[in-house]
């Protein structure tokens, strides 16, 4: 299909040449040319993102009562299982207290049970007593054990109920929303505060599919803040699933937040391309816009011959391109608004 075309394009340069005079195709111009080279330059792509805290979760009451203590605000930093607020244990305390009299109770009387049962063992053994006396007292034994392991986890239940008055976070970070006050009392389940990590962010940005093959996992990646400048990183995770509706794919950074990025804050994601050792880079001067496709002018032996060029990236003054051309070849840079095939040319100077 590509030869087709050149070979279209070709006649209707020709048709331009049979309908010029003889004088005009003879006379040599004078150009400014420029030798191709190759894309050795990194690319970069500019996203849209928001940095999101990589941790988050509420914190519920798991026991009810008023709340009477509170030592840290909202926006403040909380330390991983440091207490920083209380609900009212009195009963809890009172509950666990009285747990705990009911298994020393028990604990004395299986303690009298346990000498009990060794004595009345050594006189079934001497047949001073019954089979049926001996096992009724391994029966009151047994019903004791029973009741001091039921009481046992009482008392461990009373001491969970007595910790989770305390109320301490599990990570590392700050209160992002406050749900109660001192004095407000709570029931089991109501939201008490939201505490976010802002030791680690995470930036998810959705990149076009056009760059799928042009972006890896540890490629640079630039974060540009308002508050705090650029923070020079990498891209952590590549999702390469292309969303059919957007026509993306995502990558997430994992950002240190050493500087103290807030989360949600508005941020730029400068990314870092592959080049592609393929293209050449072409001055979009040099290029020659027709119906039939995109051309440039090749000086062979002082004469042009237009070469058909494919654009793979679009770089603000230059095209990133592919075609019949390579490093060093030198093309018409200026004066080639009306060259014709294979018109003679002097060139003037070739630029950098």
């Amino acid at each position: 299909m590509l030869e087709i075309r050149l070979h279209l394009s070709l006649l209707f340069l020709f048709s331009c040449i049979v309908s010029l005079p003889l004088s005009s195709i003879a006379r040599e111009m004078e150009v400014t040319a420029v030798r191709l080279e190759k894309n050795n330059a990194s690319s970069v792509i500019e996203l849209h993102s928001n940095a999101m805290a990589f941790q988050e979760y509420t914190l519920s009451a798991e026991v009810s009562g008023n709340i009477i203590k509170i030592t840290k605000l909202e926006g403040e930093k909380v330390d991983a299982n440091k207490i920083f607020a209380k609900i009212d244990s009195v009963k809890y305390e009172i509950a666990l207290k009285n747990s705990e009299q009911q298994l020393f109770a028990i604990e004395a009387e299986l303690k009298k049970s346990s000498l009990k049962l060794e004595r009345y063992h050594e006189l079934l053994l001497k047949e001073i007593i019954s089979q049926q006396e001996f096992e009724e007292v391994l029966y009151q034994e047994k019903n004791l054990l029973s009741k001091f392991n039921s009481q046992f986890e009482d008392v461990r239940k009373a001491k969970l109920d007595l910790d989770k008055c305390h109320i301490r976070p599990n990570f590392n970070g700050i209160i992002s929303k406050k749900y109660i006050n001192e004095g407000d009392f709570v029931n089991v389940g109501d939201k008490l505060f939201k505490i976010t990590n802002s030791e680690t962010l995470e930036i998810s940005i959705y990149i076009p599919d056009l760059y799928i093959n042009k972006i890896n996992k540890g490629a640079s990646a630039l974060i540009k803040t308002k508050s705090l400048g650029n923070i020079e990183t990498k891209i952590d995770r590549i999702i390469s699933r292309v969303e059919n509706t957007t026509g993306t794919f995502m990558a997430k950074v994992y950002l240190d937040n050493s500087v103290g990025i807030v989360p949600g804050e508005e941020i730029i994601v400068e990314v870092g391309l592959h080049s592609d050792p393929n293209t050449l880079r072409i001055n979009k001067d040099c290029v020659d816009n027709t119906e039939n496709g995109k051309f440039v002018y090749k000086i062979i032996k002082n004469k042009v011959h237009p070469v058909e060029i494919k654009i793979i990236e679009d770089q603000n003054d230059y095209f990133l391109a592919r075609g019949d051309l390579k490093e060093g070849d030198l093309v018409v840079l200026e004066g080639n608004e009306t060259l014709i095939p294979g018109q003679k040319v002097k060139v003037i100077s070739i630029k950098e």
